[in-house]
């Protein structure tokens, strides 16, 4: 848009996005326009998979008070529609399968590492256990915390205990294996056990330097906040065209890209 006027922001540092720094900066970005007297459309290629997904974290927040006449912000749905990260089930007598690939393990300690939350009613007292092969963390209760160092991996087990997400009235179980002590994390099929609660539990896979996943999901659940905002234009990509022609030439789409019809959602695209 050859007449729009355009404002930086960088919040980005130390390899992420506070945020603090990126509540930060969407602040600064709307004053600026206001006091230019101008509108802004705010693009944020950025998100993660760490939190509830439904509003009421404080960044989603700050996209909804600060969205108006005038303010819209537009923020990647992100690109891991085919990387089952999210997997939803009952929140009693549910097992999670999470499975580590085969991998190869960074050099030195305390470099690979997988993190998983697990997000349920937070009236309820889930336990949660997490095993695999002939290792098990024993039933975690609501509140508590378990794990330690292992044949498998550094194992962390944190059953909401710090009690209730003030922001969204949910608990959450964080479970986190890593090569901290030396030992690799294991390439195997890790269950998570999620007992107690009720309605339904959410599970994403917060990080995870090994592409490890859940090949149970039916891959939904799978927008990066802050997109999940009410007020945010969640952009994902679609589909346009099977070739055109650039200065290489004629080049056209292959793999699952080509296959994809024009019109559809990208087979990346978070859904």
């Amino acid at each position: 848009a050859p007449e729009a006027d355009i404002l930086f922001a960088k919040p980005f540092t130390n390899g992420g996005f506070p945020e603090d720094r990126t509540i930060d900066a969407m602040n600064y970005l709307v004053q600026k326009a206001q006091a230019l007297g101008q509108p802004i459309a705010i693009n944020m290629s950025l998100g993660g998979q760490f939190g509830a997904h439904d509003g009421t974290s404080a960044q989603e927040q700050v996209v909804n008070t600060l969205s108006g006449a005038g303010v819209v912000f537009c923020i990647a749905a992100g690109n891991e529609g085919a990387d089952y990260i999210a997997e939803a089930g009952p929140a009693t007598g549910h097992d999670f399968l999470l499975r580590v690939p085969s991998y190869t393990p960074s050099p030195g300690a305390d470099n690979d590492a997988w993190i998983v939350t697990v997000w349920y009613d937070g009236a309820t007292n889930a336990t949660v256990e997490v095993a695999v092969g002939a290792y098990s963390s024993g039933v975690i209760t609501s509140g508590g915390t378990g794990g330690g160092s292992t044949g498998y991996g550094y194992v962390i087990v944190d059953n909401a205990s710090q009690g209730v997400d003030p922001a969204s009235g949910d608990k959450y179980c964080l479970i986190q294996v890593d090569d901290r002590a030396g030992t690799v994390v294991a390439a195997d099929d890790w269950t998570i056990t999620l007992s107690g609660g009720s309605g339904t539990a959410n599970a994403w896979v917060a990080t995870s330097t090994m592409v490890a996943g859940f090949p149970n999901s039916d891959q939904s659940y799978s927008i990066g906040m802050p997109a999940t905002a009410e007020a945010a234009v969640a952009v994902a990509a679609w589909k346009t065209r099977n070739s055109w022609l650039s200065v290489a030439g004629q080049r056209e789409y292959g793999g699952d890209w080509g296959a994809v019809a024009v019109g559809d959602l990208a087979p990346f695209s978070s859904q």
